[in-house]
C-alpha cells in the first residue's frame, strides 16, 4: 500500500485538517481588533468547512451514506448562515 493510500484511509487526515482550520480561525480572530466580531463573521464559513471535511472523512472510511448526507446537510445549513451573515454585516466589516 502506498503512502498516499495509507494517508487517505487514515482517520487522522480529516482530524488534522479540521484542527488546522480551527487553529487558523482562532489566529485570525486573535489578531483582529475585535476578536468576537471577527469570529461571528467567520463562524458560518468555518462550520461549513468542518462539516465538508467531516463528510469527506466519513466517505474515505467507507462510512454509512446517511452520515455523509447528514454532514453535507449541516454544511449546507452552515453555508446559508455564512451567506446571511455576510449580507447582514455592514460593508466596512467585510
Amino acid at each position: 500500500m502506498s503512502l498516499v493510500e495509507t494517508l487517505l484511509q487514515s482517520v487522522w487526515l480529516p482530524v488534522a485538517a479540521v484542527a488546522l482550520l480551527w487553529a487558523e480561525t482562532a489566529a485570525l480572530c486573535l489578531l483582529a481588533e475585535q476578536p468576537l466580531a471577527r469570529f461571528k463573521l467567520l463562524a458560518g464559513n468555518v462550520l461549513a468547512g468542518t462539516c465538508l471535511i467531516t463528510a469527506l472523512g466519513i466517505a474515505l472510511q467507507n462510512g454509512p451514506g446517511i452520515f455523509i448526507l447528514g454532514a453535507l446537510t449541516l454544511s449546507l445549513a452552515a453555508h446559508a448562515l455564512d451567506v446571511y451573515t455576510r449580507l447582514a454585516s455592514p460593508p466596512d466589516n467585510r
